[in-house]
């Protein structure tokens, strides 16, 4: 079963366990094709049209207003959607990767649409109306870019009980109704806007950078998961249960993926590589819901894999440092690459914060053991800190812009449900808010390198980032680099006794 980390209160766990009844009472009643709500996704018209002339046939066939957006999506992910857009959110259970994949590709979606979807309401002044409503912003673009899709219509007659019962258990009920009062209104707006623009879809009301549609990726992309040796230590058990379980077989790393075969990836240790056609059936199977397969995109793998190798080519003892947790599904992954060097101690994560708690239960379930969580950040700890005596290599991983990340779902997924880094990556225009905190992240990291390379005991640092931005990459480790020699030359002239204690300490500041 996969969980969503993040904090919860007393009533909305009796919440969320209200809803998880609620599906499971519905579903078992109703079978699961008809729990989607738009059955013009996937039901082909009863009647097939036939014209004299092709030209006839060309001139009927324009696309409706929402053919080139069309969605397909449950109500029961409507209501989780909506149960993690509370404020704070609530605690989620997913029934397994491909239901998480799915909820988050929703709201990602919601997030792209946010400046449309705001714009539509401002127009019908929807929050003068309903003041209420203000602080539950991001819930009510969830349903009207819904309703949007529907045609503004009701949903079809067999989802209808499905909806009431799920809504009313995350509070979702009176939103929706609000919306249906003023769906006529809506809908004009939404039109009047797409009128100004010319819009022939939605899409081409966003700003060019949100237009294309990662999430789309995935149907091309190859599936890739590591093996958590924690729980699958023998290759040709896994391969026995890939085929019973998955109907795949491995081949050699060269030869071309098809869908009935698998293989071993060549940079990444037990990481495996399948066709994307068995994407939903590996999501959904034992091997993933028992953690003995991690669903993780390779571009999160290489980092760890890297680090790996270097630590074993250079025969080096004692502990390592990863920077900032900045997903548990990688430092799971690091952890099982160590796990099999018996000269590494232990992996010290920190920047973990007030998840602390949350990661080392999901380390626990994965059955790691080689791992400590600290809270607090890297940058922070005292550099005489007895945690960090064994230290002799460090993994930096600062918070960067995800600007080069193909797959923001895999990403979010990855990192436990962060919510913050789908609105960050959906944001419209740039604020004082955005040049903040891009400010910031520039800092973190270099206060992070500085801090891990000025350790004497550390052997190598390697920095990883997912931008594509050369301030983040190159420009970064190369201002690094400066001024930690520049720090050993004046080190340097105070052992020589060329400058007192005032002058270091102003040149240090």
């Amino acid at each position: 079963m996969c969980e969503l980390l993040t904090n919860a209160t007393g009533n909305r766990e009796d919440s969320n366990q209200t809803l998880i009844q609620i599906q499971n009472r519905m579903e078992e009643q109703i079978p699961e094709e008809n729990l989607v709500l738009h059955e013009w996704n996937i039901i082909p018209p009863k009647t097939e049209k036939r014209f004299c002339s092709p030209h006839a046939a060309g001139r009927l066939s324009k696309p409706k207003p929402h053919d080139s957006e069309r969605k397909v999506w449950k109500v029961s992910d409507i209501a989780k959607a909506g149960s993690l857009l509370l404020t704070p959110p609530q605690r989620i259970e997913f029934r397994d990767e491909q239901e998480m994949r799915r909820v988050y590709t929703l709201i990602y979606d919601v997030f792209r649409y946010k400046s449309v979807l705001n714009q539509a309401l401002k127009d019908i002044a929807f929050f003068l109306l309903y003041p209420e409503f203000v602080n539950q912003s991001s819930r009510v673009w969830l349903l009207l870019y819904d309703m949007y899709h529907r045609g503004f219509k009701k949903r079809e007659v067999r989802a209808q009980p499905v909806a009431a019962k799920m809504f009313s258990a995350c509070q979702l009920t009176e939103v929706e109704q609000v919306l249906w009062d003023q769906r006529v209104k809506l809908a004009a707006a939404i039109a009047r806007l797409r009128i100004e623009k010319s819009a022939l879809r939605l899409s081409d009301l966003l700003p060019q950078h949100l237009r294309g549609d990662k999430c789309t990726s995935q149907d091309v992309a190859p599936v890739t998961c590591w093996v958590n040796i924690r729980k699958m230590r023998n290759k040709d058990v896994l391969c026995d249960e890939l085929s019973s379980k998955l109907g795949v077989t491995l081949i050699e790393s060269d030869l071309t993926l098809g869908p009935d075969h698998f293989k071993w990836d060549p940079h990444c240790p037990n990481f495996l590589v399948l066709h994307p056609s068995v994407r939903t059936k590996l999501a959904q199977s034992i091997l993933v819901k028992k953690n003995k397969l991690i669903v993780q995109s390779k571009a999160f793998c290489v980092g760890p894999a890297t680090f790996g190798k270097l630590i074993a080519d250079l025969q080096l003892t004692g502990s390592v440092i990863q920077t900032h947790v900045n997903s548990p599904r990688t430092v799971a992954y690091l952890a099982t690459i160590l796990s099999q060097n018996g000269n590494i101690k232990k992996l010290l994560a920190f920047s973990a914060g007030n998840r602390k708690k949350e990661y080392e239960n999901y380390f626990s379930e994965l059955g790691m053991k080689n791992i400590l969580i600290y809270s607090e950040k890297l940058i922070d700890m005292s550099p005489d800190a007895h945690c960090l005596e064994e230290a002799i290599a460090v993994f930096a991983t600062p918070p960067n812009s995800y600007t080069a990340v193909t797959d923001p779902i895999d990403l979010v997924c990855g990192r436990g449900g962060d919510l913050s880094m789908l609105e960050i990556l959906t944001e419209s225009e740039e604020s004082k808010e955005t040049r903040e905190r891009v400010a910031s992240i520039l800092e973190e990291q270099r206060s992070t390198l500085r801090y891990a390379m000025s350790r004497p005991q550390v052997q190598f640092v390697l920095y990883e980032t997912h931008s594509e931005l050369d301030a983040e990459n190159v420009n970064m480790v190369e201002k690094a680099m400066k001024e930690i020699n520049r720090i050993a030359k004046i080190h340097h002239a105070a052992l020589q006794g060329k400058l007192d204690v005032s002058q270091q300490e102003t040149i240090f500041r």
